[in-house]
């Protein structure tokens, strides 16, 4: 008898830079365990915000203030290879939290609400590659969770329930699967090359096997 993670095969068609000087069309179709992008190419933008080396910042209790206020506005962190903005209104993080690179092209975006991590976060390469896509609800891990490799091929693929995980699948850069498991009544059945579940090899928490 054997079990396998199910992976949906998802098309998504997105807008990567919503909210920079250009828009490219990203279409992203998944087709077994490879990946097509077509990414159009665009300048990217400058800085904004206010640095959060500004010495008027200060947080407390998980609320960010500025010169004494709660904070409404765009915190700007600057690190060598890009920066990151953080939107804050009435001192918590609400609102979409962009990460680019040096270039301005965008990196990361992932939508908060009231500090708390909620809907989709999305990832991409310097070169436009899609580098992963996670579902949050409340904070917390919920639905599916993609990662890629930069040559496009899929990497990991995860499914979360309310912040735990309940099935993971891996694959190597050329596209040959690596690692698959599945949570089953609380225990995690566990497999090794090759795309079906070995039902019978059982794994705690800590990835140790602990029956055959």
């Amino acid at each position: 008898m054997s079990t396998a993670v199910k992976i949906s095969q998802p098309i998504f068609v997105q807008r990567a830079h919503r909210s920079g000087r250009c828009a490219p069309l990203i279409f992203l179709l998944m087709s077994g365990l490879s990946a097509a992008i077509l990414v159009a190419s665009c300048s990217g933008r400058a800085p904004r915000g206010l640095p959060n080396s500004d010495p008027g910042f200060q947080i407390h209790q998980g609320s960010m203030s500025y010169e004494g206020r709660p904070f409404t506005g765009i915190m700007r962190t600057e690190f060598p290879a890009g920066w990151r903005e953080t939107p804050y209104v009435q001192g918590e993080i609400h609102g979409v939290e962009k990460e680019f690179y040096a270039d301005g092209r965008l990196a990361q975006e992932r939508p908060y609400e009231h500090n708390r991590k909620e809907g989709v976060h999305r990832g991409w390469y310097p070169s436009g590659k899609m580098r992963f896509y996670y579902e949050f609800e409340n904070g917390q891990h919920h639905g599916e969770a993609y990662s890629w490799h930069e040559n496009g091929h899929l990497y990991e693929y995860a499914r979360y329930e309310h912040g735990y995980q309940v099935g993971q699948k891996t694959w190597r850069s050329d596209g040959k699967i690596f690692a698959n498991y599945v949570q089953i009544d609380g225990r995690k059945l566990m497999g090794l090359i090759g795309s079906k579940l070995c039902v019978g090899v059982e794994a705690d928490d800590d990835g140790r096997t602990i029956r055959y």
